[in-house]
C-alpha cells in the first residue's frame, strides 16, 4: 500500500532563504560578491528530493551578465556533522538538472553541445563540533563550501544580514529552550515557545526585518515540528507492533528501538542526529547515539536500502510533470 504523501514543511532556514533578497544577501556575506536581483531565481522541487528523506533546503539559478544560466547554487543548513553531504549534493543537483532539462524542453539527445548551470555548494553549518574539508566523490573537482554560521562569528555583521538574524534566532532559540526545560517545561512546548522568544527577540533588535514579525513566519517551527511527529508516530507505532510480533523478551526495548531505526530511514540519516532522536523519543543519547550508529551503517552495507528510497522519489517527482 502506498504511503500517503504528505506535504514540506518549511523549517525557519528554508523560509528565509528561498527568498530572492535574503539568498542575495547571504551569498555577498559569504563570498563578497553582488548578485542582482533580475539575475537570481528559485529553483527547487517544493519537494523532498528523496522519499520523506533527504531535503533540499535551498536552490537558486544565477545568470551571467548576458543572461544564460551560469550556476545551480544549493544551500544547507546543518547542525550536526554529515559526511554524506558530498553524496545529497550530488542527487539533487540530478534532480534539479531533470527539472531543468524538461523545463527548458533540451533534447539530450542532439549533437551540439548543451549548455547546463555548473552547480555550486554550500553547507551553513552550526554544531558545536569543527566541521571537516569535503570533497565530492567521484574526482568530482567542484567544491563544497563549508560556512560556519554560528552568532559569534557574525555578531559584527550588519543588523540587516539575514545571515546574522538567522544565527542569531537558533542561539536565542536554543539558549530559552534549555531555559525552559530547566523551569519544568516539556520539550516540544519548550521549542515551541523558545521559537516565539526568540523571534521578539530579534524583532526587538532589529533582525529580519520584514521576515521576523510576519505571522506565517512565527508559525513555521510549529507546522515542522507537527510534521516531524507526525513521522515520529508512524515510526513508534510501526516499531512496538514489530517488538511485540517478534515476542522478544526485551519487547518495549526493542520496540523503541525498531521506532527510532524507522524514523532514520524515512528522514535519513542525513537529516537528524542523535541528539535530535534523544529529545524526540524521550531516551537516553548514549542509546539513540547507538542505534544512530547502526542505522547509518545497515544503510551504507544496503544499497538497495538508498536506491529504493530514491526510485521511490523519482516515481514522485515524475507524477508531478
Amino acid at each position: 500500500m502506498d504511503t500517503p504523501k504528505k506535504a514540506y514543511k518549511d523549517t525557519p532556514f528554508r523560509y528565509i532563504f528561498k527568498e530572492p533578497i535574503a539568498f542575495i544577501d547571504f551569498y555577498k556575506d559569504v563570498f563578497g560578491k553582488d548578485l542582482p536581483l533580475q539575475s537570481v531565481k528559485k529553483f527547487d522541487l517544493e519537494s523532498p528530493v528523496v522519499s520523506r528523506g533527504i531535503l533540499n533546503d535551498v536552490s537558486f539559478l544565477v545568470k551571467d551578465e548576458h543572461g544564460r544560466d551560469r550556476l545551480l547554487v544549493m544551500l544547507e543548513h546543518q547542525s550536526t556533522i554529515n559526511q554524506n553531504m558530498p553524496l545529497r549534493f550530488l542527487l539533487y543537483y540530478n534532480d534539479l538538472l531533470r527539472l531543468y532539462i524538461k523545463q527548458n524542453e533540451i533534447d539530450v539527445s542532439r549533437e551540439a553541445k548543451i549548455h547546463i548551470p555548473q552547480p555550486e555548494f554550500i553547507v551553513a553549518y552550526n554544531g558545536h563540533k569543527d566541521h571537516p574539508s569535503m570533497d565530492m566523490p567521484f574526482g568530482m573537482t567542484t567544491p563544497i563550501h563549508i560556512i560556519d554560521i554560528k552568532y559569534p562569528n557574525l555578531a559584527n555583521t550588519e543588523k540587516t544580514s539575514y545571515l546574522a538574524g538567522y544565527s542569531y534566532l537558533i542561539q536565542t532559540q536554543e539558549e530559552m529552550r534549555k531555559s525552559f526545560i530547566s523551569q519544568g517545561m516539556d520539550k516540544d512546548n519548550a521549542s515551541t515557545e523558545a521559537f516565539k522568544a526568540a523571534v521578539d527577540r530579534c524583532i526587538d533588535k532589529g533582525y529580519l526585518t520584514g521576515i521576523a514579525d510576519r505571522r506565517e513566519f512565527q508559525m513555521v517551527e510549529i507546522a515542522y515540528r507537527d510534521y516531524g511527529r507526525q513521522i515520529f508516530h508512524e515510526a513508534h507505532k510501526e516499531g512496538r507492533t514489530e517488538g511485540r510480533t517478534e515476542g522478544l523478551t526485551e519487547g518495549h526495548t526493542k520496540g523503541i528501538e525498531t521506532a527510532v531505526e524507522k524514523y532514520i530511514i524515512k528522514k535519513s540519516f542525513g537529516s537528524t542526529s542523535p541528539k535530535e532522536l534523544s529529545e524526540l523519543f524521550d531516551i537516553d543519547y548514549a542509546f539513540a547515539n547507538d542505534v544512530y550508529n547502526k542505522t547509518v551503517e545497515k544503510i551504507k552495507s544496503d544499497p538497495q536500502l538508498y536506491l529504493k528510497n530514491v526510485e521511490n522519489a523519482a516515481k514522485s517527482v515524475s507524477k508531478r510533470f
